[in-house]
């Protein structure tokens, strides 16, 4: 457990970076679309040369190269144009519609002053193991404005085989908590994987069960 100022910048970029790779890479338009409007601008400024007309002489035609040339560029614009409408389409659906396709970060309970965040999978999504996700980490902002880091290495020792949990100990009490979950893999950038705010009241009872490790439980 670690005790930082702030949550970390750009996890939330690196998260619809690596998503928006993985859609434009099953997608084979990546490829057809920029190559046919890079032919088409090609043929288009052939067929359409700068003229200049002068006692029937033709005078100031635009070479194949220059064609070429622009046809390359008019297929640059439109894939980065693809891109750019596919990147703000990810972080959209992330941030403000479903969240992840299949992590979500829950409240298990508490006992005493010790609290359970829980990153699981959807209920509409089959068991995945959590080791796909790398290494994991929690954070946690507490009522009092506090940011703790909770190393995914603690965590996965305690993970049930459809999601990772933390123990959180902390003397701020209830109030409004706000989680989040990053994750690395291997020549990756960490990247957050779900987010979660909840309010606790002081007169929530102890879910956290007899045993005390909640997270250890089967979703059914």
């Amino acid at each position: 457990m670690v005790e930082a100022d702030r949550f970390p910048r750009w996890r939330v970029f690196w998260r619809v970076w690596y998503s928006a790779e993985a859609v434009l890479g099953g997608l084979p338009m990546v490829i057809v679309v920029p190559s046919l409007t890079a032919i088409g601008a090609a043929i288009w400024a052939v067929g359409h040369p700068t003229l200049s007309i002068r006692r029937g002489l033709v005078v100031g035609q635009r070479s194949i190269w220059y064609a070429v040339l622009n046809g390359v560029i008019g297929g640059v614009v439109v894939l980065c144009v693809l891109a750019g409408l596919v990147f703000i389409a990810v972080w959209v659906w992330y941030r403000l519609l479903g969240g992840d396709r299949v992590w979500e970060a829950i409240y298990r309970g508490r006992r005493g002053q010790i609290y359970f965040f829980v990153l699981r999978c959807k209920e509409n999504v089959g068991a995945v193991n959590p080791v796909h996700l790398g290494a994991v980490q929690c954070w946690v902002r507490t009522p009092t404005g506090s940011v703790w880091e909770y190393p995914g290495t603690e965590e996965k020792g305690w993970a049930s085989p459809n999601g990772v949990g933390a123990l959180v100990r902390t003397d701020d009490g209830p109030g409004r908590y706000e989680v989040r979950w990053y994750s690395t893999r291997e020549g990756e950038r960490r990247r957050e994987v779900a987010r979660q705010r909840v309010t606790i009241s002081d007169d929530e009872p102890d879910e956290a069960g007899t045993d005390g490790q909640p997270w250890l439980e089967r979703r059914r």
